[in-house]
């Protein structure tokens, strides 16, 4: 009995499991995953952290400032995005500490579940 030509059944059941996978692939992560809704509250401070130590150091390195010296959050907000200092989003206070430490976030309540003071490296 002769073969016959052309792709064979395991080649098929390949090309329906990438077919299958490729659709997986294009459909919305928040649909494949409600929980994910975009950045929590406490993701949002971190955020706000980074930008804040961010710009704390750009003003150090262009001000040629000490690691004994520290600065007050408006100082910083030339460093900032649109020159605005971020949106508290928990009630969080932002404390700008010396040059080379991390800035912090106090909150009076806890955020996500966590309670802070909360620093960059604290994440």
């Amino acid at each position: 009995m002769a073969r016959a030509q052309g792709i064979s059944w395991v080649k098929w059941i390949w090309i329906g499991v990438f077919v299958v996978a490729g659709f997986i692939g294009l459909y919305p992560r928040h649909v494949r995953n409600p929980d994910w809704m975009g950045p929590t509250r406490l993701g949002t401070v971190h955020l706000n952290l980074q930008a804040i130590d961010g710009a704390k150091e750009q003003w150090s390195l262009e001000d040629r400032k000490q690691a004994s010296d520290s600065g007050k959050l408006l100082d910083l907000t030339g460093y900032l995005k649109d020159a605005q200092v971020p949106q508290s989003v928990a009630g969080e206070t932002y404390s700008v500490t010396m040059v080379g430490e991390p800035t912090r976030a106090v909150t009076k309540v806890p955020i996500d579940g966590f309670s802070g003071p909360f620093t960059t490296t604290s994440f």
